[in-house]
């Protein structure tokens, strides 16, 4: 799809096959558009424009992520790993924090679902499969992506003028 509408509209033609995990995906478009899709109870939800006030997912769905959020800052607490994102998207200013790649990885670094530790510091059992495992920023107005992973932790790049999609 071209466009975060033209996402939107497939929804009568595509549907993505379920799994064990919740399902729901942040869209965004050249044209600045962003949508969170997500599926609950087999019904599509859509948070767009004024129904997004953050453009941020983490694991839980949504509406309860914004839910939980507000409850937190209400009652002045630190927030989780939504809390924070969304909190990071939306104070991002250029000339405060320069560059916005570097920005949006620092944000994903302090998200990130890390190995749980002992108290003596040290791993515990934690599978890994619970840990986050890429880190990706999408430079949409660029065509770029960069990412990483545990295995692989410099940021590499793609630009999406070098792919030929035929």
């Amino acid at each position: 799809a071209r466009s975060v509408d033209e996402v939107l509209a497939s929804d009568a033609t595509i549907r993505i096959t379920r799994t064990a995990s919740r399902l729901h995906y942040l869209v965004a478009d050249r044209a600045g558009q962003v949508a969170v899709v997500e599926f609950r109870d087999g019904q599509r939800f859509t948070y767009t424009g004024s129904t997004l006030p953050a453009a941020a997912l983490a694991n839980d769905f949504y509406a309860d992520a914004l839910q939980r959020a507000s409850q937190l800052e209400r009652a002045g607490q630190p927030g989780d790993r939504f809390t924070h994102a969304a909190r990071s998207s939306r104070e991002y200013d250029a000339k405060v924090h320069g560059d916005p790649v570097s920005y949006a990885f620092a944000t994903l670094a302090h998200v990130a679902q890390k190995p749980a530790q002992s108290l003596a510091g040290a791993p515990t059992s934690t599978s890994a499969a619970h840990m986050t495992q890429w880190s990706i920023v999408y430079e949409i107005d660029a065509g770029r992506l960069h990412f990483r992973s545990p295995g692989a932790t410099a940021i590499k790049s793609l630009s999406l003028a070098d792919v030929d999609f035929s």
